[in-house]
């Protein structure tokens, strides 16, 4: 198979596990198990669902319910998770308004500051969630603000203070968005333009997943606006991961359903 030849938005998944060691063993004798003939799975279709979970969050295709098919939980893993879970109940539980307590330190960006107006402790039984999926995803858009070049010297200590996140989010981004390397003797993390594009997507799902159970929201202009980045990029990639996009008069929409359908594969042109 040729990979590149397998779809054309979705090629940014592929090249992803192309250009690097995302892909488990498994998937890998999967796709050459299909490749050679072994097994029923067409070799394009083996191809796409590896890339897939090389390159996007964790994500279940049985989910029967939207906020059930993507985890905030499942990309910070439990160690960060906790963390962030200790700052939710602080600020909750503290005096004054809990949206103040939080952020009251740090740089906020303007969309997680208007995503968090929407939160409503007392009348949303998934509001703790949000809230613990926002600090998440403000580090990470911190991550991705300052993870500009293709090769940082340091630790994971010494890189947080460079990324200006907390050094327990160090290195949950580091081991999700980058590789670790050796640059004229120096060792510290390579980020290639594959891994960017992942760290892309992992941002776009958690904003989703901040606005709650619906897994919908009326607009990502704002949100791509604080990424730099263009919407017509946003709404590729949010489409690749399964989700409903749309233009409206209020911006760009963007909803999930579930059970999740992924776009089929399309075929290049041939030469």
């Amino acid at each position: 198979v040729n990979i590149d030849s397998v779809i054309s938005a979705g090629s940014t998944m592929l090249s992803a596990v192309q250009s690097q060691d995302g892909l488990s063993e498994s998937n890998r004798r999967a796709m050459e198990d299909a490749a050679a003939g072994r097994t029923r799975i067409d070799p394009a279709q083996a191809a796409l669902a590896a890339a897939r979970r090389a390159f996007l969050p964790p994500f279940d295709e049985t989910a029967q319910e939207p906020h059930k098919v993507f985890s905030a939980r499942a990309i910070a893993e439990d160690d960060l998770w906790g963390n962030v879970s200790r700052v939710t109940d602080a600020v909750t539980k503290k005096e004054g308004d809990w949206r103040d307590n939080l952020t009251g330190r740090g740089f906020w960006f303007k969309s997680i500051k208007k995503l968090l107006n929407g939160i409503h402790l007392e009348d949303n039984r998934s509001a703790s969630t949000q809230i613990k999926t926002a600090i998440l995803l403000n580090g990470m858009m911190k991550f991705h603000q300052n993870a500009t070049k293709s090769f940082f010297y340091g630790t994971p200590e010494e890189l947080a203070k460079k990324f200006a996140i907390s050094n327990d989010m160090a290195p949950r981004f580091l081991e999700l968005f980058a590789v670790e390397s050796n640059d004229r003797g120096k060792d510290g993390y390579s980020i290639t333009k594959p891994l960017k594009d992942k760290r892309l997507i992992h941002l776009l799902i958690l904003y989703l997943l901040a606005h709650g159970r619906d897994m919908k929201t009326s607009s990502i202009d704002m949100f791509c606006d604080d990424l730099q980045l263009e919407v017509s990029t946003a709404s590729m990639l949010l489409r690749e991961a399964g989700c409903n996009v749309n233009k409206t008069k209020g911006g760009t929409s963007v909803s999930l359903k579930a059970p999740i359908n992924f776009p089929p594969p399309r075929r290049g042109k041939r030469p």
